[in-house]
């Protein structure tokens, strides 16, 4: 095997060895990414709440 063919094969061994860590933190990464979805949702909420009595308040006095 030549040194070009060495430096190809280790090139693709780790490429194959990231993709196949990718993978396996697939799962990791869409439990995360819910979380984040649900906080949005969450704050998206309640500063609607907040503008409606921030708004109510503002005519009370």
């Amino acid at each position: 095997m030549t040194p070009g063919q060495q430096a190809a094969t280790a090139a693709l061994d780790r490429a194959e060895a990231d993709r196949d860590q990718l993978r396996a933190q697939r799962g990791e990464v869409k439990a995360h990414a819910r979380t984040w979805r649900q906080r949005r949702k969450e704050n998206h909420f309640s500063e609607r709440i907040e503008m409606l009595y921030g708004g109510a308040e503002q005519w009370e006095t």
